[in-house]
């Protein structure tokens, strides 16, 4: 009876990882980045602009706006992109843009991403860029 059920539970364990093989080869292996973008007092940035890269910045793999889900928080949630690590530029009219490197992306998981935007200051130039962020992958 215990020989059935270590063969039964190495079975399930096969099936599981290999179902998640066969979803990554597949191109299903999708995550999320999510989170709340605010101004430097702490408002909720409305309207800010969320570009996810690879991490050499060639391409943009997802997007997101605060404020599409019309509650005025400063909330965003990207499109589902592929598994991997990006990094994110945040765009808001009279900010900085925000920069953030090595946001991981992993299957299935939802990553925060909160952002603190700083003012831009008019005797520093624009590609001296400044923000605040916590990633916390889940």
């Amino acid at each position: 009876m215990r020989k059935h059920l270590l063969f039964l539970r190495c079975l399930l364990v096969f099936n599981h990882t290999y179902a998640q093989d066969e979803e990554q080869q597949a191109g299903n292996a999708k995550g999320k980045i999510a989170g709340k973008i605010t101004e430097h007092e702490g408002d909720p940035a409305l309207g800010a602009q969320l570009f996810v890269y690879t991490t050499d910045n060639s391409a943009i793999v997802g997007s997101a706006n605060t404020g599409d889900d019309n509650t005025n928080t400063g909330k965003f949630i990207t499109n589902a992109i592929d598994t991997g690590v990006y990094n994110v530029h945040i765009k808001y009219t009279a900010y900085r843009t925000a920069i953030i490197t090595d946001v991981p992306v992993k299957l299935n998981k939802t990553t925060t991403l909160n952002v603190k935007l700083s003012p831009q200051m008019p005797d520093v130039p624009e590609d001296d860029t400044i923000a605040y962020a916590s990633i916390a992958p889940k």
